[in-house]
Order: structure tokens, then sequence, then C-alpha cells
């Protein structure tokens, strides 16, 4: 009989250890914030550890000045952006390991971050104009949780932007970049 419960209690803690697997959340959605915008995402599970995260939120561009040939000191345009980002999180396992919170996709992780902004201006401080540009930033970045359900992400990527105004001045085409942080809440 208590060779019968032993069996049993393997039996049961290795099926509660399996269900401890390294994984990204099935889904989460977050709210965002930083010094230039506000973004709404939700960020779903692909495979065990890549995620697809889709985006919607408004940015504040600044702009002006002579280097600009522009008269106005300094333009203040708020835009409206959307964006697709799989994102690959590479070391889940390694920080469940060293009992690490992964709780909320906490890990670093690897990714295509795709941004359109579609041309819209939804606030500015003078009369300035937005262009459609699409920009794709392979990118590398930190998520954390804490205090429960809020999360702070860092992130750095370089790529290109593609000019997608065909009556603008501008390039059609150049050099983009990106360093961000955000602080956010997460619904999961």
């Amino acid at each position: 009989m208590k060779r019968l419960a032993i069996i049993f209690l393997l039996a049961i803690s290795t099926t509660f250890l399996h269900g401890q697997e390294p994984l990204v959340e099935k889904s989460i959605i977050n709210v965002q914030t930083n010094l230039l915008g506000l973004w709404v995402n939700y960020e779903a599970r692909v495979d065990d550890d890549i995620s697809l995260r889709t985006e919607i939120g408004a940015l504040t561009v600044i702009t002006g000045g002579e280097l600009w040939g522009d008269e106005n000191l300094f333009n203040f345009v708020y835009v409206p952006v959307i964006t697709i980002e799989p994102r690959f999180y590479y070391n889940l396992e390694r920080r469940q390991a060293k009992s690490k919170n992964i709780a909320g996709n906490s890990g670093d992780f690897f990714s295509i971050k795709s941004t359109l902004f579609p041309g819209m201006v939804l606030f500015s401080n003078h009369d300035a104009e937005a262009i459609r540009q699409l920009s794709i930033l392979p990118s590398w970045g930190i998520r954390r949780h804490f205090a429960g359900r809020f999360n702070i992400e860092f992130g750095l990527g370089l790529g290109f932007i593609i000019n997608l105004d065909p009556e603008s001045d501008a390039s059609r085409a150049g050099a983009g970049g990106e360093l961000n942080l955000r602080v956010g809440y997460s619904f999961y």
C-alpha cells in the first residue's frame, strides 16, 4: 500500500513539474506608456517561445528647427501607429531554472517590429503634416513584470523606413532606429 501511495505521489508531482514548462503566455493585453506615447497591444502565443504582438497607439514626433528648414523652433505632432511584431523569447527556460519570474513573458527577446505610420495627425502645435511610412526594425528587448501585473520594457532596434507617400519630398527609403522604454499594465 505504501508503494502504491509513493508511486501515485511521484506520478502527480511529475505531472505538476511537467506543467511548469516555460512557455510564453497564451494571451496578454497590455496598456503601455512612456514620455512620447500611449499604446494598447495584444500578444498571443504562436509556439512555446514565440508570440505575435499586435499594437495600436499614438506617438509624439518632434520635428522643426533650421535643420528641417522650418522657422518654428519645434513641431510636436501626435500621430497614430499600428505595429505587428513577432517575438522570440530566448531565455525563459534559463530564467525559470534560476527561479526567476517568467509570468507575463518576463524575459529577453528578439523581434522584427513592423510599424505603419498611416499619415494622419491626431494633434499638432502647428499646421504639421504626417508622412505615411512603414518601418521594419529587427530588435532586441527585455520585458519584466513587477508589483503584480505592472511591466517595464526596454528595446532597441535598427532597420529601415520606407516612405509610402508618393507626393512627399522625403526620400523613398532610409535607415531607421528605435530606442524605447515603456511602463505598462498587463491583463492576462
